[in-house]
């Protein structure tokens, strides 16, 4: 009996400490999946709200790739509309201007079948050439391709260019000095003749010219004076640029501004006003050379006596002689630079904005 009751003692101290593990497990474990089914369960929310925000995600981006689709749309379909558009515009252009050529070949046309035909007036309207043939009855003169010129102050007559092409007229100068008188701004200068005499001038200052040649990229500075001019029933003041035209066929060339107004070309004709009476008569240069440009040694204002040519329409004496180099074309700048002396007037006239001077 004694051992029945150990045993028994043994078994119930063995059980009772299992039962109480067993029972301790399963609470334990219990516990355990409770907790693995929270974690679960936060997880499988937090994947249901990003697969929602990535849903919307998704549907604004196909929103904005429909939004930028239509705006492709819209703005090639606008891009077609405008290439028609500028190749109606384009082709509309070129028909005109087939238009345009195809009058101005026609007109050109009428020029060469009415050449030599009576000049007309700025009303289109044929003028009449006077009895004299020097003017057209609305009194404007008519030039030739070249022209005496008389200069009071040098009481000489001058073969002259007529350039339309050119703004300011231009006289032959050497030795140009600025000099200062009553205040204002004067330039000496000589005029030299084919014989070796010199014709010395003096006249006010009226600006500076600033140039530039076709020929050369850098601007040429020339004195402009007032010089008292008559040619034909014309007499007047005019504005000259001082420029050393020893290498150029006609010491005096007269421009645009000298022209307007009181005459017009015939560039067919030559010394079609009468020739004015001077103590001088500078022709043409028929030698280019230095040795026909020097200066007398006496210093005198030579005003030497000579004996007027008639001027020959046609004749070879008065056609421009051929140059080694032709005058490049010139251009006066809007601006012209002014220099007056120091403490001076700055001389009368305003500076003048022409073009084309040579």
């Amino acid at each position: 009996m004694k051992i029945k009751s150990s045993l028994l003692k043994a078994a119930i101290a063995f059980l009772i400490p299992a039962a109480l593990f067993a029972v301790s497990g399963c609470q334990s474990t219990k516990t355990q999946a409770a907790s693995d089914a929270a974690e679960l369960k936060t997880v499988t929310d937090e994947n249901a709200r990003m697969v929602s925000e990535m849903t919307r995600a998704r549907e604004d981006d196909v929103r904005t790739m429909n939004e930028l689709k239509a705006a492709i749309e819209e703005n090639t379909a606008r891009t077609v509309k405008t290439q028609e558009t500028c190749s109606g515009a384009a082709r509309k252009l070129e028909q005109e201007n087939q238009s345009l050529r195809q009058e101005l070949n026609a007109l050109s046309g009428e020029i060469r079948k009415t050449k030599g035909a009576a000049p007309r007036d700025t009303a289109g309207s044929a003028v009449k050439v006077s009895g004299d043939a020097t003017r057209l009855d609305n009194g404007k003169m008519i030039f030739g391709n070249q022209e005496w010129v008389y200069i009071a102050e040098a009481d000489a007559s001058f073969a002259s260019r007529i350039d339309t092409g050119a703004s300011v007229s231009s006289i032959n100068a050497t030795n140009i000095e600025k000099v200062e008188k009553d205040g204002k701004v004067w330039y000496n200068f000589d005029i030299p003749l084919d014989d070796g005499n010199v014709i010395h001038l003096s006249a006010p200052r009226v600006r500076t010219a600033v140039i530039i040649q076709a020929s050369s990229d850098r601007p040429e500075e020339r004195p402009v004076v007032k010089l008292t001019v008559k040619i034909g029933s014309y007499t007047g003041v005019n504005e000259f640029s001082l420029k050393n035209r020893d290498k150029m066929q006609f010491p005096l060339l007269v421009g645009r501004e000298f022209i307007q107004d009181i005459a017009v070309v015939d560039v067919s004709r030559e010394n079609v006003q009468r020739k004015i009476d001077s103590s001088v008569t500078v022709e043409a240069y028929k030698d280019a050379g230095d040795k026909n440009r020097e200066k007398n040694s006496s210093g005198k204002n030579n005003k030497k006596d000579k004996k007027d040519k008639p001027a020959k329409d046609g004749s070879e004496d008065n056609k421009e002689q051929p140059k080694e180099k032709r005058a490049e074309p010139q251009q006066v700048l809007a601006h012209p630079k002014e220099e007056p002396l120091e403490g001076a007037d700055s001389g009368a006239g305003a500076p003048d904005a022409g073009s084309g001077q040579k």
